[in-house]
C-alpha cells in the first residue's frame, strides 16, 4: 500500500510512515516521559499552594514541612513488604543509597564546619532570596512533594 492510498481507513496518507507503520500503532507505543496528571499531583499542588502561605522558618512551616514525611512514613509501615522479584538486586540498591547518605552527610557536615557565609554559600543561604516569596515556595514545595512521591513510588 502507497502512502497516497486511502482505501485503508486506519491508514491515513499525510501520516504513515515510510515503514508502513500508521497512525493508530504510533498511537499505541506506550509514551515515554511526561505522563498525564493526577489527582495525587492536583493533591500535592493543593498541599504547596498552601504550606506556602506559612512565613519561612516559623513553627507551621515547619510543621507543613514534617507532615507529608511523617504521613507517607507511617502510610508505608502499615502496609504489608510482598517478596522480592528474583531479579532484584537489594544489596545494589542499599549500597546507592547508602552512597548518597554520605555524600549528603559529608556535604552537611563541610557546611557546617566551613560556615554559612557569602563567600562560601550554602544551599540554603543561595535559595533564601527565591524562598522569601511566595511563588518562590510554591515552587519549592511543590518540588519537594514530587521528588518525595517520586522516591515513594519506586
Amino acid at each position: 500500500m502507497s502512502n497516497g492510498d486511502t482505501s485503508d481507513p486506519h491508514t491515513l496518507w499525510w501520516c504513515s510512515c515510510t515503514d508502513g507503520t500508521t497512525l493508530a500503532q504510533v498511537l499505541k507505543r506506550p509514551q515515554v516521559g511526561l505522563r498525564r496528571p493526577d489527582r495525587w499531583d492536583a493533591a500535592t499542588v493543593g498541599y504547596a499552594s498552601l504550606a506556602a502561605l506559612f512565613t519561612p522558618l516559623s513553627a507551621p512551616a515547619a510543621v507543613a514541612v514534617l507532615l507529608p514525611g511523617v504521613l507517607v512514613v507511617v502510610l508505608r509501615a502499615m502496609r504489608p513488604v510482598g517478596d522480592l522479584p528474583r531479579d532484584a538486586q537489594p544489596y545494589r540498591a542499599a549500597a546507592q543509597w547508602l552512597v548518597l547518605a554520605v555524600v549528603g552527610a559529608l556535604w552537611w557536615l563541610v557546611a557546617f564546619l566551613w560556615g554559612n557565609d557569602p563567600e562560601h554559600p550554602t544551599l540554603s543561604l543561595l535559595l533564601d532570596p527565591v524562598l522569601e516569596t511566595y511563588p518562590g515556595r510554591l515552587l519549592g514545595y511543590t518540588i519537594w512533594l514530587g521528588a518525595g512521591r517520586w522516591l515513594v513510588t519506586r
